[in-house]
C-alpha cells in the first residue's frame, strides 16, 4: 500500500488527474452531464462516464472524494422517460439490457473500490479508530436484514429491501467515515459538490415545469410534478435539505448574496413542488438559519440584509397576491392539512407490528403501492411506524439508540459547520415522519456524508 501511493505521488500523470478530480470543473462537468442525461434520456451513457471517473479516482487517489460527486448526482441523472414509478412505470432499469447494464456497471465499482482499499487501505491514515456509530449501526444493520423473520409467507424481497436500507443508513456512512480526508478542504469540496446539485435540481425542476404540463388553465397539477427519480415530495425534500447547507456557505464564502440567493430559490422550489411536508421543514430550517447568519458567520451584515430583503418580499406575496397564489397552487388551499391518508397507513404499520412485535412482518408485507417492478414495497410514510410494522420492535429500539447517538455528534462542542449539518439532516428526519425520504436511496448519500464530516469535526475538537 505504501509502495503504491508513494509511487503514484511521483507520477505528474497521476497528479494531474488528482487535481482535476479536485477542481470545480470537475463538478461542473457531473452537473452538466447529469443535466444532460436527465433531458435527453441517456443515463447509460453518462452513468458509464460517471463510472469511469469513479474507477479511475479510485485507482489513483488516496480517498475516495472524488467519487463522491457522481455518486450525489447519479440517481438525478434518470429522466421522466425511464421512471420505474409513475407516470411511465418503465422496466428500463430493472429488466433486459438495462439490468445487465447496472449489474456490469455496479460491478465495476465493487472492483474499484476492492481495488482502492488494497492499493490504498481500507482507512485513510489520519482516520484512526472505528467510527463513533459502529457500535450503534451494527445492530441496526442486523434487525435491518432479520426484517419478517418468522413470519408465514416470508418473502425474499424483504432481505433485498433490507439490505438496500442497510447500505443506504449503514455502509455508506462507514465509506465516507473511512475513506474521506479530515479537514475544511474536503468539507468545502462536499459543500461546492452540494451547490452544483442544488442548482442541477433546479434546472430539473424548471425543465418539468415547460415540458411535462404541469401548469393547466393557470393551475399546478401536482400529478404532473414528476422526475424520473422522484415524485413531488421527494423532490420537495432534497430542495429542503439542501438550504440549510447554502446558508452555511453564505455565512463563511466570498459571494455570499449569491449563496443565501441559492438558498431562497430551493425555498421558492419547494413552494413549486407542493410538498407540504417540505415545505414546512424547509421554511423552519431557512429561517432558523438565516437567524444564526444574522448573529455569527463572516458576513453578518450582508445575510441580514438578505433575510430582511426575503421576509419583506414574502410579506408583499402573501398580502398583495395571495389569491393569485393559491389559484397557481391550488393544493395549498385544498388539501391544507389533511392527512391524505397518512393515518390509515399508520394504522396499518401498528396493526403489523401487533401481528409481529419482534423483527415485524417484513417490508413486503405492506400492501400500499409497490413500484420498480416490485423491488421496492410500498411504504407508510413515517419512520417509527414504517421500523415497528416491517421490522418489529428490535428495530425501532436499535435505532432510537443510533438516533440518539448520531444527535450527540452534533450537539457536543457544537461548531458552526455542524450546526448546519445537523440542520439538513434534521430537516430530513423530520420530514421522514410525514414521508418516507430516509427509505429512498437518493437523500441518503448526503445524510451519510454529513454524519461522517460531523464526525470527523468534533474529533478535530477533542
Amino acid at each position: 500500500m505504501i509502495k503504491w501511493r508513494e509511487r503514484t505521488e511521483s507520477m505528474p500523470f497521476v497528479r494531474g488527474l488528482r487535481a482535476f478530480f479536485a477542481s470545480r470543473w470537475y463538478l461542473l462537468l457531473i452537473v452538466l452531464l447529469a443535466a444532460v442525461s436527465y433531458a435527453t434520456g441517456g443515463e447509460r451513457v453518462v452513468w458509464s462516464i460517471f463510472v469511469f471517473f469513479a474507477a479511475v479516482a479510485m485507482l489513483v487517489c488516496p480517498d475516495l472524494q472524488p467519487v463522491v460527486p457522481p455518486t450525489f448526482a447519479a440517481v438525478f441523472c434518470l429522466s421522466v422517460r425511464h421512471a420505474p414509478m409513475r407516470p411511465t412505470y418503465s422496466g428500463y432499469l430493472f429488466t433486459g439490457r438495462g439490468l445487465a447494464v447496472i449489474v456490469v456497471l455496479g460491478s465495476i465499482v465493487v472492483l474499484s473500490f476492492l481495488a482502492h482499499c488494497i492499493l490504498f487501505g481500507v482507512r485513510l491514515p489520519e482516520n484512526t479508530g472505528k467510527p463513533a456509530l459502529a457500535p450503534f449501526l451494527l445492530p441496526l444493520t442486523a434487525v435491518l436484514l432479520l426484517n419478517g423473520l418468522g413470519q408465514g409467507g416470508y418473502s425474499p424481497k424483504n432481505l433485498v429491501f433490507g439490505a438496500i436500507t442497510a447500505f443506504c443508513w449503514c455502509g455508506l456512512y462507514f465509506v465516507y467515515a473511512l475513506q474521506l480526508p479530515r479537514g475544511e478542504r474536503t468539507k468545502e469540496y462536499i459543500f461546492d459538490g452540494c451547490f452544483a446539485i442544488a442548482w442541477l435540481l433546479l434546472f430539473e425542476l424548471g425543465y418539468v415545469y415547460m415540458t411535462n404540463g404541469v401548469v393547466k388553465n393557470g393551475a399546478v397539477d401536482v400529478s404532473k410534478i414528476v422526475m424520473g427519480w422522484g415524485i413531488h415530495n421527494g423532490i420537495g425534500i432534497m430542495f429542503a435539505l439542501l438550504i440549510p447547507l447554502m446558508l452555511r456557505m453564505a455565512a463563511k464564502r466570498r459571494r455570499a448574496p449569491l449563496y443565501y440567493l441559492t438558498a431562497v430559490t430551493l425555498l421558492v422550489g419547494v413552494v413549486l413542488t407542493t410538498s407540504r411536508g417540505s415545505l414546512l421543514v424547509g421554511t423552519g430550517a431557512f429561517l432558523t438559519g438565516s437567524v444564526i447568519l444574522c448573529f455569527t458567520g463572516e458576513n453578518r451584515r450582508v445575510n441580514r440584509l438578505m433575510f430582511a430583503l426575503t421576509l419583506v418580499l414574502v410579506a408583499v406575496a402573501l398580502l398583495g397576491f395571495r389569491e393569485q397564489i393559491f389559484t397557481f397552487l391550488p393544493r395549498f388551499r385544498t388539501d391544507g392539512l389533511n392527512d391524505n391518508g397518512r393515518f390509515d397507513l399508520w394504522r396499518e404499520g401498528w396493526h403489523l407490528f401487533l401481528g409481529a412485535p419482534i423483527f415485524g412482518a417484513g417490508f413486503a408485507a405492506i400492501s400500499f403501492q409497490s413500484w420498480a417492478g416490485g423491488l421496492f414495497p410500498g411504504y407508510l410514510h413515517n419512520t417509527i411506524f414504517e421500523l415497528l410494522g416491517a421490522c418489529g420492535a428490535c428495530a425501532v429500539v436499535a435505532y432510537l439508540v443510533y438516533r440518539v447517538q448520531s444527535v450527540m455528534l452534533f450537539v457536543k462542542r457544537p461548531t458552526f459547520d455542524r450546526t448546519f449539518m445537523g440542520l439538513s439532516i434534521a430537516v430530513l428526519l423530520g420530514g421522514s415522519l410525514l414521508d418516507n425520504h430516509v427509505f429512498n436511496i437518493y437523500p441518503m448519500f448526503f445524510y451519510a456524508a454529513a454524519l461522517a464530516l460531523a464526525e470527523h469535526d468534533l474529533a478535530e475538537q477533542t
